[in-house]
């Protein structure tokens, strides 16, 4: 049974563990469409430190969890008063398949239903087949490049852009 919950301050060395493997993935699909070797380390480091952008009142950081053992992620900030970004979607691959990716989806749309915000905003490494098929199921199309994206400019050519209407 997984539970979900809301990141707590407590819980750092727990994401540290979960996003290194993430971005670990993030790069070596990066640099399979020719973006630069970024530094996985660095890239959680980085993530933790703008954590602040994906907690209350800017948002919200899911954590999924399988008894003792977080087995998922994903972030909801806000990059607009009516826009929100969802960011670090992960689920460890032994938990795929369970429905924790649905599950982490669906508590972000409902928080940013409550957040007021009409629409989402997300991006992902060109040709994430995984990603790109849980966007689409959950009605996401592809755009060009959004304001308040997160990443550097220079990434633009790498990454897949999508937006979702949830209101209004």
């Amino acid at each position: 049974m997984t539970t979900l919950r809301p990141f707590e301050e407590g819980d750092r060395a727990v994401m540290s563990e979960l996003l290194l493997p993430y971005f670990e993935g993030i790069v070596a699909r990066f640099v399979s469409v020719g973006g630069e070797r970024l530094d996985p380390h660095e890239m959680v480091q980085k993530s933790l430190d703008d954590l602040p952008n994906a907690t209350p009142p800017k948002g919200q950081t899911f954590m999924a969890w399988s008894g003792a053992h977080c087995v998922g992620t994903g972030c909801l900030r806000k990059i607009s008063p009516t826009a929100g970004e969802l960011k670090r979607m992960y689920v460890r691959p032994e938990a795929q398949g369970q429905g924790v990716g649905s599950a982490l989806m669906a508590a972000r749309f409902k928080l940013a239903a409550e957040m007021g915000l009409t629409d989402l905003y997300a991006d992902t490494v060109y040709g994430n087949t995984n990603m790109l098929s849980l966007y689409a199921r959950a009605g996401f199309t592809e755009i060009a490049r959004y304001e308040g994206n997160a990443n550097p400019r220079h990434f633009a050519p790498f990454l897949t852009y999508l937006h979702k209407r949830i209101s209004g």
